[in-house]
């Protein structure tokens, strides 16, 4: 097998680990983000605490399976660019799939609400979101 095969293959195996996030750490995080920074004057503090509970539930739902992923390759075979591939897709297509999507959907939705529902709306908006993801990725 080549280099670029190893690399494809790598990919792949990444995306499939990417689709398996943890739904309720995703769901956690689109809620409580859109009660933060839902509501159409939303600061840019309230942004950047939304951004960093999206960053804390990834961590603890997911982030910590990656890590100690990291540790068990760097441990075994150092150098491998196949499986630098397979983690780097595994982190950032579970981070962007499965909590920013979400959390932006439910975001972007709780900005628009002109009357006094944005947070709710945006918070209800984001947990569906991931609620359905998760459903429709898991087959289900």
């Amino acid at each position: 097998m080549t280099e670029a095969a190893a690399v494809a293959r790598a990919v792949v195996d990444g995306a499939r680990l990417a689709a398996e996030y943890n739904p309720l750490a995703s769901l956690i995080a689109a809620a409580a983000a859109g009660l933060v920074a839902g509501a159409p004057r939303a600061s840019r503090t309230q942004t950047a605490v939304a951004a960093a509970i999206v960053a804390g539930c990834w961590i603890f739902g997911d982030g910590i399976a990656v890590a100690g992923a990291l540790s068990d390759v760097a441990s075994a075979a150092p150098g491998a660019p196949a499986v630098g591939a397979r983690l780097l897709v595994w982190a950032l297509g579970g981070l962007l799939g499965g909590y920013v999507l979400p959390t932006a959907t439910g975001v972007a939705v709780g900005r628009r609400v002109v009357f006094g529902t944005a947070r709710l709306s945006a918070m209800v908006t984001g947990a569906t979101t991931a609620l359905v993801l998760s459903r429709l990725i898991s087959g289900t």
